[in-house]
């Protein structure tokens, strides 16, 4: 069927370009040809399916444009047939999508235990309530969701920060968006068991937080406390030092605890057990 259908366009086509070259009039041969092909067509068996695997309806279009103007005329009234029938075909198959989409899940059915006398029965029961629609479909989506939200929520329960919280001092502001940077990426270097505390965590609130606290614990940066700075700066986005950014992120290094870490502490890709033998063994961190 699909070649008989180009043969039969081909034909069309063939004979409107013959006529237009030679430049005929309406009662040419060439255009004799052309106007039979093309009702030849207009009530051929087409299908949306062969429209698509022949694509004759795009070559259609330029016989839709012919200077003569019963080829013109013809081809246009062709190629608008061909069109609604596109149209229906996808209108159709949109429908059937969403009537698939509507079908009711089977009510679940749960399974209880009636006692009688001494002995105990499992029953079933079916449960007779079926979601209604959208509306019950979003209450079970909004239950899900606050169901995760602990998982996912900040910390502190407060919502994630959009943007930088600047203070208006360039040098502080800078050393904030340098944080932020790091913290950030602590998502994509997780692992999966890591993954699910780190989603809910604000790495902009967190990054502030540390900021300021290392200016009212430690001064200025460019202080007496400057290498102090340098080394938690380093050490918090160095590649190589991924858990202590996500331990500062998810809170299990408070920025408090962050600024009395020594040098050596800050600088060790703390696995979970060493990390914890290292906050125990006040001696390590130089503390007493």
């Amino acid at each position: 069927m699909e070649s008989e259908l180009v043969e039969l366009f081909e034909a069309a086509k063939k004979a409107a370009d013959a006529a237009a070259i030679d430049g005929v009039t309406s009662s040419g041969p060439e255009v004799s040809r052309s106007l039979d092909a093309l009702k030849q067509l207009k009530k051929f068996p087409i299908t949306y399916d062969m429209l698509v695997a022949t694509q004759v309806g795009k070559k259609l279009r330029s016989l839709s444009k012919h200077p003569i103007e019963e080829i013109k005329t013809v081809a246009t009234d062709l190629l608008e047939t061909w069109k609604k029938l596109v149209i229906e075909e996808t209108s159709k198959s949109k429908l059937d999508r969403k009537d698939v989409d509507k079908t009711p899940n089977p009510a679940p059915v749960k399974v209880q235990k009636l006692q009688r006398g001494d002995s105990a029965k499992s029953i079933k029961v079916e449960e007779r309530k079926e979601p209604d629609n959208k509306v019950n479909a979003g209450a079970s989506k909004e239950n899900q969701s606050s169901t995760k939200a602990p998982a996912k929520a900040p910390l502190n329960g407060a919502p994630k920060l959009t943007s930088m919280v600047k203070c208006n001092d360039p040098v502080r502001d800078k050393i904030r968006e340098l944080l932020v940077d790091a913290m950030s990426k602590v998502h994509d270097e997780s692992d999966d068991y890591d993954r699910a505390r780190v989603v809910g965590c604000d790495p902009i609130r967190v990054a502030v937080s540390v900021e300021s606290h290392m200016f009212e614990k430690l001064g200025r940066s460019t202080g007496a406390q400057k290498v102090k700075y340098r080394s938690i700066m380093f050490n918090l986005r160095d590649s190589n030092n991924p858990d202590l950014r996500r331990r500062v992120l998810t809170g299990e290094v408070s920025p408090e605890k962050l600024i009395t870490l020594s040098v050596q502490c800050l600088g060790v890709s703390f696995s979970r057990g060493v990390y914890n033998l290292v906050i125990v063994n006040s001696s390590y961190l130089g503390h007493g």
